[in-house]
């Protein structure tokens, strides 16, 4: 418990909103209960949902599913679209920051606008970059949705990876999935609980939120460690690199010709290439990449994105740069240690002020953020909460109802 402890605090420090759930299934369907939750707000009365155009597809596809089913409709568009907040059934809206194309946004008018005809305001927030931009507090969100799987879990086939949502205090009671809460024992001393349970509302199962029951509370653990290890320092370390490297690749594109959807100083950890402009067509880019191993998302008919990760280093970018450069056919090499790619000046430029956090001083100063930055410490933390689980060579407490079909001793006896 103690540990997703840690997650939740790591999430609520870093939405700059004041709750946290310890985790849902996946981004996705975190997005899809926020929406429910919004709903929930609103009385049930009215049954039009905002969607962003450039949201996800997959986030938007399970938005779609779920809504179907308890007759919300969804209305898909720009989000600075002005009729957008003239619609009198509007319950709530959903964005995307990074959005679709990788463009990092300032909503915080699309935030205040929806407050102003008491709806929801939902963003869906890439974890890792909240160490750079803008917070969902900052910018006035009512929630925040997103996955933890950037921060130290290992991509899986594809998922699924602990999801997360924070939101204001004031929706405490309506969030979906598991909250660990802090209490007292007879003896006055420090506990943990599960304090919230959603689906098991059992007395008013009928106004309940959500009935959802699958969480990711292991990837949820793992996402925790790796912020504990790493720590403030580390993290944004990581994420800056991540920046660095996007814009870095973005400016030597540039120069050999390929132009962008994006300004570089709008991005985050994708260069999404306007391939008409560049003279190459999006499906040639993809399938020459294809050919020499390495995978690019087709956006559209148009734009190709290239995704910069906690894991791309300097030869990465160098085999990318090469890579373009034949693609192009402009037969030049490209010498990574010759580009003075990382010092204070390039830091500074690398994102639009506007779009920066500006409370970083302030968030993550916690001991457990800050304490275990060695391998030895990490070790000795992870024993340390070991040796305080009960497990079923010591209790029977651990058992819950899908384990209660054990067979008992007596019983794998041979007669």
């Amino acid at each position: 418990m103690e540990s997703l402890l840690n997650f939740q605090t790591l999430i609520t420090e870093l939405t700059g909103l004041e709750f946290s759930n310890a985790s849902l299934l996946d981004e996705a369907t975190a997005a899809a209960e926020a929406m429910y939750l919004a709903h929930s707000v609103s009385g049930g009365k009215k049954k039009d949902f905002f969607v962003a155009e450039t949201l996800f597809p997959f986030v938007k596809d399970t938005i779609r599913s779920r809504a179907y089913y308890i007759g919300i409709n969804i209305i898909e568009g720009n989000p600075e679209d002005p009729k957008i907040f003239e619609n009198p059934n509007l319950f709530g809206g959903i964005v995307q920051n990074p959005d679709s194309n990788g463009k990092v946004n300032d909503f915080s008018a699309f935030a205040a606008k929806l407050k102003e005809i008491k709806a929801i305001s939902i963003v869906a927030q890439d974890i890792m970059s909240l160490l750079l931009v803008k917070s969902p507090g900052e910018m006035g969100f009512d929630i925040a949705v997103g996955s933890a799987q950037r921060f130290g879990v290992p991509m899986m086939n594809g998922g699924p990876h602990a999801g997360f949502m924070a939101t204001k205090d004031e929706f405490k009671r309506k969030i979906p999935g598991r909250v660990i809460g802090v209490s007292r024992d007879k003896h006055g001393k420090r506990a943990l609980r599960l304090s919230l349970q959603t689906r098991e509302q059992h007395i008013r199962r009928d106004k309940a939120t959500s009935n959802i029951c699958t969480a990711q509370a292991l990837l949820a653990n793992m996402s925790a460690f790796y912020a504990i290890f790493h720590g403030k320092s580390g993290l944004f370390d990581i994420s800056s690199r991540i920046n660095l490297l996007a814009f870095n690749l973005q400016n030597e594109l540039e120069k050999i010709g390929y132009r962008f959807v994006n300004n570089p100083t709008e991005i985050f950890d994708t260069v999404t290439i306007n391939a008409e402009e560049s003279g190459v067509s999006a499906e040639e880019i993809v399938y020459y990449f294809e050919q020499n191993g390495i995978n690019l998302r087709k956006i559209d008919s148009n734009s190709v994105g290239v995704t910069i990760n906690e894991t791309t280093n300097l030869a990465d970018l160098e085999e990318l740069l090469n890579h373009f450069s034949n693609l192009k056919c402009c037969k030049q090499s490209f010498d990574i240690s010759k580009l003075n790619w990382v010092n204070n000046e390039i830091l500074n430029l690398s994102m639009n002020k506007n779009l920066r956090r500006n409370n970083f001083k302030d968030i993550l100063n916690q001991d457990i953020f800050n304490k275990y930055s060695s391998e030895s410490q990490i070790l000795r933390y992870l024993y340390h909460l070991q040796l305080k689980d009960i497990s079923l060579c010591n209790s029977m407490i651990s058992l819950g109802s899908c384990t209660m079909k054990l067979n008992a001793t007596s019983e794998l006896v041979k007669i």
